[in-house]
């Protein structure tokens, strides 16, 4: 969901539930990395545990990490692609400034 409000549909498939998340994200940004490295580890002990997502994507030239916690593991990916996605974009949008 976009702060004005606007919800995100997508369907995919993939090598699994992350990778099919991966892939809609892909779908709706328009944009797309290559998953370089993925871990996964509980930041909480219990039933209810967090798991914290720590991610590396190369998109085009930049090598970007991307981390998210979440006591859901698909939630926690996709926020994790979403920061690393995020953080590419603030790093594009600088660099033009500079130019």
């Amino acid at each position: 969901r976009r702060a004005d409000g606007e919800v995100f549909l997508e369907a995919s498939y993939g090598d699994g539930p992350v990778d099919a998340t991966y892939h809609c994200i892909d779908q709706i940004t328009g944009m797309s990395g290559k998953l370089l490295s993925y871990s996964i580890q509980s930041a909480t002990s219990g039933k209810d545990a967090l798991g914290s997502v720590f991610i590396q994507v190369k998109f085009d030239d930049q090598i970007i990490t991307g981390r998210s916690s979440s006591p859901d593991i698909i939630i926690a990916s996709a926020n994790a692609y979403l920061n690393a996605m995020n953080k590419v974009i603030h790093t594009t949008k600088r660099e033009r400034k500079k130019d």
